[in-house]
């Protein structure tokens, strides 16, 4: 191999920081994924891994005298230091950090012979290593075979193939046969990542993030089949996930991956300078496009976590070297990857919750279902259940459904609870949405009482409290008085939503609500076990087009006020109250709907202190559910632009493209999308609302990992944040 590629390499990793030294470290699953709760017996095995084979390529030409290194995910935090676990051995050789790594030869080949070990863990899967192969640099368009003529090197190739958790046997033989590694595995893997990687070579997670770690990673072999089995000829994307069934089918977006890959290889075989940063032609572009990512792969990285960013341009890159013919056709709207999940069991679907081991659970008009974190459907789902429609899950893993009048909980293993389903004469007809904690249930039960803010009448926020098969049933705002402003507002006829709110400052869970009258959001802390404190009425409220000032506030008074209880009555002639989410901050994010002439729909930001921001870009329109992300970004389900938006930064900013996410190559994965929900993973679950077409898509590492279920999160205050 060439000098000027070992000194380039060098340079490269004292630039960006590449590797650790050698250590175990980090996370797996292999098989099935455990049920909830995994176990956390200490049974960890350490063994020799075994032989792996394998081939670089650029699209369809291999690629020489690169470096290929076996990593393992760090558990030092997210987006750190990988390490390199390789040793020294036969065909090893290490470069200027003492990281070892095998060199492709003239076809492009390499052979890794044992000289590694990786660690499993039986009892808690999650726990094992989490390896994936990177190759660095190397020769593109040469003569082969033999010794490999003309041809140059390019110091900015950078590619990635996921392979997934350490076995249980210790060995992949009988797993992977063969790994054919190129630009279509590099974005599998950058899209299942990103969550967790900042570069090519720092993927990592905290030792909480586990679980969403180690799904992430068995996520990439939905999207590209390292073993060139799913596609032998082109090794493209996969067209369906691997346990498709005529019940339930995860179609892959194979045109947009494919396409990102011959993105990829436009640069990957290009004449290149042995410097780093490239100088010249598409890497360069690459590069710069891609926030100065130090290789081909890490530009994956970035274009995953900023799939809105510079599609135009990014776009061009592909017409000057297709390598991958099942592209995109035209310019894409994003480059986002959704994966829709559509057949039987999904018509009618209504709502979706993601549970602590990244399961997720979603109701039809008729059933509560089950998926893996793959969307496999989970033996003996879907349940039958009459009439379902919202659910939430519980910080044991129970999952309650609201359906009609009763109101159902099950264990995680689909079992009904002693007492399920609830039922009494408080519970009205049509039971809306649902939040748990630890104790039980708070049920948005928009028929039932009609005077909220009259003192002693029973309220519209149900809470049930279940106890050796029987349930005691409680309601909310009882201890609120006065007229806040006008005596319209002392008649509010029903309450849509609720959500889960952070622990108040003395541990009393919260939990969120709107609801409506004259078109009002009442935006409500309920501190468990304490009266809704008085709202000092003196203030009062402006009048007009109340959502369009961002300064209102109320006065809180009498003895609740040190729990964080706040109650904010938000008003206006054109709007009426969507769906409710939480962050961090204790702000409460509501989807905001136009009812009359002259309306916008908005996503309104609410502190607890009254203060309203009001958000309308991104195309809204028809805004339903709303979802807070690990790094606080909220998501937005646009039913009417059959979109997702999403809203980052301290500013809240719309991030998207005008016409959101649609993540799809021509027209849209996403029809009448109305709820959503986010996995320890970061990926984003919605629910396309579309009667007996409905389905669940998955948008691949588009958000932050996050702390679920929600209640848990709740209770851990830490609501928007990673785990």
């Amino acid at each position: 191999m060439g000098v000027s590629l070992i000194r380039n390499f060098r340079r490269n990793a004292a630039a960006f920081g590449l590797f650790s030294s050698l250590s175990i470290v980090l996370t797996g699953c292999t098989g099935a994924f455990a049920n909830f709760p995994e176990s956390t017996t200490s049974q960890i095995v350490t063994t020799p891994i075994g032989t792996l084979q394998g081939s670089t390529y650029g699209g369809q030409q291999p690629v020489w005298n690169s470096h290929v290194y076996l990593m393992k995910a760090s558990t030092n935090g997210y987006k750190t230091t990988s390490t390199s676990i390789l040793q020294a051995g036969s065909n090893t050789a290490a470069d200027s950090s003492g990281n070892y790594y095998v060199t492709t030869n003239g076809y492009g080949n390499f052979t890794i012979t044992g000289d590694y070990t990786c660690t499993y863990n039986a009892s808690t899967p999650s726990q094992s290593d989490q390896l994936y192969l990177v190759s660095l640099g190397g020769n593109a368009n040469y003569s082969t075979p033999a010794t490999p003529t003309g041809g140059y090197n390019n110091a900015y190739i950078g590619l990635m193939a996921v392979l997934g958790a350490c076995p249980s046997t210790g060995t992949f033989a009988g797993q992977i046969s063969y790994i054919y590694m190129n630009e279509v595995s590099t974005v599998a893997a950058a899209y299942a990542l990103a969550g967790f990687a900042g570069s090519s070579t720092t993927v990592g997670s905290t030792s909480g993030g586990r679980i969403g770690l180690a799904n992430a990673f068995a996520n990439a072999n939905q999207l590209y089949d390292i073993q060139g089995l799913a596609s032998p000829l082109t090794h493209e994307a996969r067209l369906t996930t691997p346990a498709s069934t005529a019940a339930l089918t995860g179609t892959v977006p194979n045109t947009t991956l494919n396409t990102l890959g011959n993105i990829l290889a436009s640069c990957i075989n290009q004449a290149q300078t042995t410097t780093a940063p490239p100088t010249g032609g598409n890497c360069q572009t690459l590069y710069n496009l891609t926030s100065q990512s130090p290789d081909t792969a890490s530009a994956a990285i970035y274009i995953a976590q900023h799939p809105a960013a510079n599609v135009a341009t990014l776009y061009a890159l592909q017409s000057q070297y297709v390598q991958f013919p099942t592209k995109l056709a035209s310019q894409p709207n994003d480059f986002s990857i959704g994966i829709k999940y559509a057949g039987t069991t999904t018509a009618n679907p209504v709502d979706v919750a993601i549970d602590a081991n990244g399961y997720p659970w979603y109701t039809t008009s008729t059933t509560l279902a089950k998926l893996t974190p793959l969307g496999v459907q989970v033996a003996g789902s879907p349940l039958n259940m009459p009439n379902a429609n919202y659910l939430s899950v519980d910080p044991s893993g129970n999952v309650w459904v609201t359906a009609n009048n009763l109101v159902y909980e099950v264990t995680n293993a689909g079992a009904n609870v002693t007492g399920s389903p609830y039922s009494n004469a408080v519970l009205a007809a049509g039971l809306g949405t649902i939040a748990t904690d630890a104790a039980g249930a708070y049920v948005a039960n928009p028929n039932y009482g009609l005077n909220l803010l009259t003192l002693n009448t029973p309220g519209a926020v149900t809470r049930i409290l279940p106890s050796g098969g029987s349930a005691t049933y409680n309601s909310y705002y009882n201890g609120v008085t006065g007229l806040l402003g006008g005596a319209v507002l002392n008649n509010i006829p029903y309450v849509s939503q609720v959500a889960s709110g952070n622990t108040g400052v003395n541990g009393h869970p919260t939990v969120l609500v709107s609801g409506d009258v004259g078109n009002c959001i009442l935006s409500l802390f309920i501190c468990e076990g304490v009266a809704i404190q008085q709202v000092d009425t003196t203030t009062g409220f402006p009048g007009g087009l109340l959502l369009s000032s961002p300064n209102w506030s109320t006065n809180q008074v009498g003895n609740p006020s040190p729990y964080g209880c706040v109650i904010l009555v938000l008003c206006s002639a054109f709007q009426t109250p969507g769906f409710l989410a939480a962050d961090n901050a204790n702000v409460t994010w509501a989807s905001v709907l136009a009812t009359g002439t002259g309306g916008t729909d908005k996503l309104a930001r609410i502190t607890n202190a009254g203060a309203i921001t009001l958000l309308t870009g991104g195309g809204l329109n028809s805004p339903q559910g709303v979802a807070v992300d690990g790094n606080g970004n909220v998501f937005v389900a646009n039913k009417g632009g059959n979109s997702l938006l999403e809203y980052a930064g301290s500013a809240q900013t719309e991030v998207t493209t005008s016409n959101g996410y649609i993540g799809a190559s021509s027209g849209s994965v996403l029809t009448t999308p109305t709820t959503l929900d986010i996995d320890p993973s970061g990926n984003v679950w919605v629910v396309n609302a579309a009667g007996s077409n409905g389905a669940l898509t998955e948008f691949i590492g588009l958000g932050s990992p996050v702390v679920r279920p929600l209640s848990a999160a709740g209770a851990a205050n830490k609501l928007g944040t990673t785990p």
